[in-house]
């Protein structure tokens, strides 16, 4: 982690904060970020914590999420055009936080089918309900980790 505080904000009402960030890959981070993903699933328990955290998008590229964000940006075809592409998401980068309200290792009763499409609920496996995704007006670039790790902001 890097000693030196991120940026955001405007210089005469910064503060420096503490957060626990996780990095996904993308398309998943967007996806969380948008509301569409609500469940974030792990084959084991990272620590992640029941408070607001923030969302890294990794730099790698990953084919197999190229084709589920194809799937996904199909169930929108009367928007489908408003997308971006693949390619153009934000990558590297902090794109905003989210409220982590539960999680353990027992899949949720109900769930939407594009739930489902954006997530691996198979038995056994850990997950954390995410809610009131923020996604900031300008990401910040920086290096992510892996699992649960902590990023100082100034805000």
């Amino acid at each position: 982690m890097s000693t030196e505080p991120i940026q955001r904000g405007d210089a005469e009402t910064q503060r420096s904060a503490e957060f626990r960030c996780l990095t996904l890959l993308q398309p998943w981070a967007s996806f969380v970020m948008w509301g569409l993903k609500t469940w974030e699933t792990r084959s084991r328990n990272i620590g992640i914590p029941l408070e607001t955290i923030l969302i890294h998008a990794s730099k790698r590229i990953d084919e197999p999420g190229r084709v589920v964000y194809e799937r996904v940006r199909s169930q929108f075809t009367d928007r489908r055009n408003l997308w971006p592409s693949y390619e153009s998401l934000t990558r590297g980068a902090i794109l905003g936080h989210v409220d982590v309200r539960s999680k353990g290792n027992l899949v949720p009763a109900k769930l939407s089918d594009l739930e489902k499409l954006v997530g691996d609920f198979t038995e056994g496996r850990w997950f954390a309900q995410l809610e009131t995704p923020v996604e900031w007006a300008r990401a910040i670039p920086c290096s992510g980790q892996r699992g649960i790790w902590k990023v100082k902001v100034t805000v």
